[in-house]
């Protein structure tokens, strides 16, 4: 039965733990004391948010410096000054540290914040083991801090709650009118100052062990071998039936499929961590089929995790949580990779790896993300006819829904993280000047009307269709010998399309020719271009004569000259955006013409 530690051990334990860790002990207290100052709602939050958020980075920080210290063996003087080294780090950070009310902290301060504390806790998981000791001492280090790690939250958590029922039953028969915040207060003090510090007083004080101590306690034996195991096994057959399905549908997968991915392949990588050795006590069979198939499973399912991002990148751009799932898909590659092929399987690479690629990610996911959403807002504004040599003008023209679903979202995306000043080299003024408004909402719209982009409600107010009511049964096809249904949307030149006597029609980027190509030894040679002007006049004729959303057209036959010969149009059905002239935005015609 485990009983809660008595007060008198408690005070003892903090005594040992601070003379052992005395800058992370001190690290903790600063934390409490910062966020009791912001439970009580001072005038400098700001400072003191920033002082919160370093202490909480300063306890690993500090950890895995005393860590390096005590596993080289160095002197009193030598701790001493790597500790006061990490004092100075925290001081860059807490200078660094952005704002609490900076635009861009939900997106990128608290985020970036939360990777280094989670990277400081893979490196402590790793660092005595870098380029020395065996695989099971850091196996066995790693089951001691997350054996720690899990009994200190039960007694965290069961002293809260008693706590905090004693708090609301004095509270309530002694009608003491108890502030509310005394709850959080007592939160924040458990967390940081006793789960800290029964962590720490449980650190293992030495980093060899023997090979005894590799034994697994029934608790942990039970939950590999009868749920971890069944329920990861479980969940990849369900993803493996999906993909499937994907290749019997010949389709792309959703986007939330990515998550389900990487968030089984982790709990898929933490089993076969938690069990590594599991497999030698009592020949445990399901231990052994999981550690041996575990990452040939994994490497089709990181292909389908590649393909959604690729979907969701392709379509939205780069953010920063996008530019991590890359990240952490590399890395899942890489570890599949390397335990495939090696017969070391040293499972420091793992926490050692992903450490590495925490790191890239604190410092590239801002530069990443921006660069690639600037590219597509200017791509965007160069479409939409809002860039003129090389600067971007505010303009009527309509743009077409893609166009303009691209051009917004970049936009939001850089107005949500109050940074559209990135603009101003491309600008007639300050972006910063054009914006107005109280939040960062008004500010974006405020700036994309300056634009002349119309709200994503107001497109659909201002799109045409143009179809015939019936199929062209009886059209007009003398003087050619071929007729293809051709399909478009307004995405520019595209190729893909074989099947019309292995043709391809397709329109360039400007939306001004049809371009006829043929496939040649797998390449698409262009045949002959024809200009769409004519099409184009007949249909500003009709819609500007008919101002309804569904217009009916006939059946009639269009010529359209090329540079070699004629091409015959049908129009089946096309999508546009009224405005000084349509804008294409999807369609189908019958194309007529004569092999070549």
């Amino acid at each position: 039965m485990i009983q809660l530690p008595s007060l008198r051990f408690l005070a003892n334990a903090f005594l040992q733990t601070a003379t052992r860790f005395p800058v992370s002990i001190a690290s903790a207290i600063s934390t409490v004391a910062a966020f009791y100052v912001i439970i009580n709602e001072a005038s400098n939050n700001d400072l003191w948010g920033k002082l919160a958020m370093t202490g909480v980075v300063g306890i690993p920080l500090t950890l895995c410096l005393k860590i390096f210290s005590e596993n080289r063996k160095m002197n009193i003087a030598g701790t001493a000054g790597l500790q006061l080294a990490g004092l100075a780090a925290l001081a860059a950070y807490w200078y660094w540290f952005p704002d609490m009310n900076a635009p861009d902290i939900e997106y990128r301060g608290m985020p970036r914040h939360l990777a280094v504390f989670v990277t400081l806790h893979l490196v402590c998981s790793v660092l005595p083991y870098i380029g020395r000791g065996s695989i099971r001492d850091f196996w066995i280090y790693n089951r001691i801090l997350f054996t720690n790690l899990v009994m200190g939250a039960f007694f965290s958590a069961a002293l809260f709650i008693g706590l905090s029922l004693a708090l609301a039953s004095l509270n309530a028969l002694f009608d003491l009118n108890l502030d509310p915040k005394n709850f959080v207060r007592l939160f924040v003090f458990i967390v940081c100052i006793f789960n800290t510090t029964y962590f720490l007083f449980h650190f293992p004080g030495q980093y060899e062990f023997d090979q005894e101590e590799t034994g697994y306690h029934a608790i942990f034996k039970n939950l590999g071998k009868y749920i971890l195991i069944p329920v990861v096994g479980l969940y990849f057959v369900i993803l493996y039936a999906y993909t499937f399905k994907i290749g019997l549908n010949w389709e792309l997968p959703r986007g939330w499929v990515g998550s389900l991915v990487l968030g089984f392949s982790v709990a898929g990588i933490f089993t076969y961590l938690l069990n590594y050795y599991l497999r030698e006590a009592g020949n445990s069979a399901p231990s052994a089929l999981f550690h041996r198939l575990l990452w040939p499973v994994m490497l089709p399912m990181t292909l389908l995790l590649f393909i959604a991002i690729y979907r969701r990148v392709d379509d939205y751009g780069f953010t920063e949580a996008r530019f991590l799932v890359v990240l952490l898909g590399v890395w899942m590659l890489l570890n599949c990779l390397y335990f495939i092929i090696s017969r070391n399987d040293d499972i420091r690479f793992i926490p050692g790896s992903l450490a590495v690629f925490g790191l890239i990610w604190i410092l590239g996911n801002g530069t990443v993300s921006d660069n690639n959403q600037k590219g597509r807002l200017l791509s965007a504004l160069e479409k939409a006819g809002r860039m003129e040599n090389g600067s971007i003008h505010p303009d009527s023209t309509a743009i077409d829904s893609v166009t303009l679903d691209q051009l917004r979202g970049a936009v939001e995306y850089f107005g949500q993280r109050g940074s559209l000043r990135v603009l101003d080299p491309y600008l007639p003024l300050p972006a910063d000047s054009i914006n107005s408004g109280d939040d960062r909402c008004s500010r974006t719209e405020h700036f994309l009307q300056w634009l002349g982009v119309p709200e994503r409600n107001d497109i659909t107010e201002k799109l045409v269709s143009l179809s015939l009511p019936v199929a062209p049964l009886n059209a007009d096809l003398s003087g050619y010998n071929r007729m293809a249904l051709f399909s478009f949307d307004n995405q520019g030149e595209s190729c893909s399309d074989t099947t019309a006597g292995h043709s391809c029609f397709a329109l360039n980027t400007t939306e001004s020719h049809i371009v006829w190509s043929m496939l040649r030894e797998d390449k698409h040679i262009t045949v002959d271009s024809f200009s769409m002007a004519p099409l184009r006049s007949q249909w500003n004729t009709i819609c500007s004569q008919n101002k309804q959303s569904d217009i009916a057209i006939s059946s009639k036959r269009t010529d359209l000259r090329g540079n070699s010969g004629q091409l015959g149009v049908i129009v089946s059905n096309i999508t546009a955006a009224r405005g000084d002239s349509l804008s294409l935005v999807s369609g189908q015609f019958y194309l007529l013409y004569n092999d070549r």
